[in-house]
């Protein structure tokens, strides 16, 4: 197993004069090679569980190399590519965004505000595990159901494909996490089966240059996300060009360095209330860059049913719960609702 610490800035962004509309600090983004995670127990799994658990409790997040090929992230950035260049007219048929939770296409400026007066300068198009109301293990939820796919070549293939590596790769890094605080390895992981509205996005991030005069007199202050944490279990990001930025348990703001071969790897909601606060769930945004990014997000929630609460290692006499009990759907759609709300407040200024 290989580790290293890259310290690089925003500066080496793909425009050499642009900057980040909030500046971060330099700090060094940990990256940790995962591929001993797929493999028997051994030393070197060990080892690599023992780096994830202490940059998890130091940190807070990291960059995981050694789970996907590089030709499989290059196909999917086409068929995000294709799709976003499309024109709104052919993009439309695509729009479910009359859904709290969409699968399809989310068009730019609508995506919810997750800080109160803040506007989101991103379009998506959001997947998740194809699941008809006829599969075995559907259930009513407006989290689960079939996805739609726009006609372009090799798009399902493609996207299906990358959407079961990363839900792998998910799964191996549960299992770690599991057994980094001493727990049945399965205990996350079994939480998460085909009934888990785990969400793929395929982000578009235009850019400040490409918006309009009447876009930029807007009131509220353009992001490309604003601030927040994530409500899942983890999220794994990939981004071909720089603009994360994530907060470290120190409370510091730090860019993501732009590293082809990893992902970003935080800590979700889920996994901050099942531990009592032992896991943070990382706040993250990305501030509104002069220059085009793309991002593939994968979530990798825990069933729709599935209570949140703290499990009893985590809860004592002098550490009580710190969290009440809800379940996955729940805390899912209550946090989407007020990012709803806040978005239609900025429509009636």
């Amino acid at each position: 197993m290989t580790s290293e610490l890259v310290a690089e800035s925003i500066t080496n962004s793909p425009s050499t004069d642009a900057r980040p509309t909030v500046t971060a600090k330099n700090i060094s983004f940990p990256v940790i090679d995962i591929a001993p995670l797929f493999t028997e127990d051994s030393p070197a799994r060990q080892a690599c569980i023992e780096q994830i658990k202490q940059t998890c409790l130091t940190v807070g997040f990291f960059g995981a190399t050694g789970a996907c090929s590089q030709d499989l992230i290059s196909r999917v950035y086409r068929q995000s590519a294709a799709f976003h260049s499309l024109g709104d007219a052919d993009k439309r048929p695509y729009y479910s965004l009359e859904k709290v939770i969409t699968r399809g296409w989310v068009p730019l400026h609508e995506e919810p505000a997750y800080e109160p007066g803040t506007i989101s300068h991103v379009e998506s198009f959001d997947l998740g595990l194809h699941l008809p109301p006829d599969d075995p293990d559907y259930v009513e939820s407006p989290l689960l159901g079939p996805n739609v796919y726009p006609y372009l070549s090799g798009f399902q293939e493609d996207i299906d494909t990358y959407y079961a590596e990363i839900n792998r790769m998910g799964s191996a890094l549960l299992e770690a996490f599991a057994e980094m605080l001493e727990l049945e390895r399965h205990t996350f992981r079994q939480m998460s089966t085909r009934r888990a509205g785990s969400k793929m996005r395929l982000l578009h991030y235009p850019g400040a240059a490409t918006q309009t005069q009447e876009e930029r007199s807007t009131e509220g202050v353009k992001v490309g996300i604003s601030s927040h944490s994530d409500f899942e279990l983890l999220t794994i990001m990939h981004q071909n060009a720089p603009g994360l930025q994530l907060m470290n348990r120190d409370g510091e703001w730090v860019d993501v360095p732009l590293i082809p071969e990893a992902f970003s790897v935080i800590l979700d909601d889920a996994l901050e209330f099942l531990t009592n606060g032992v896991l943070k769930a990382t706040q993250h945004r990305v501030p509104l860059t002069d220059w085009e990014r793309y991002s593939l997000i994968v979530f990798h929630a825990a069933d729709v049913d599935q209570v949140l609460q703290p499990l009893p290692n985590f809860v004592s006499a002098e550490n009580p719960s710190r969290y009440s009990p809800i379940t996955q759907a729940a805390h899912i759609l209550q946090q989407t609702y007020a990012g709803i709300d806040n978005s239609r407040e900025m429509e009636q200024l």
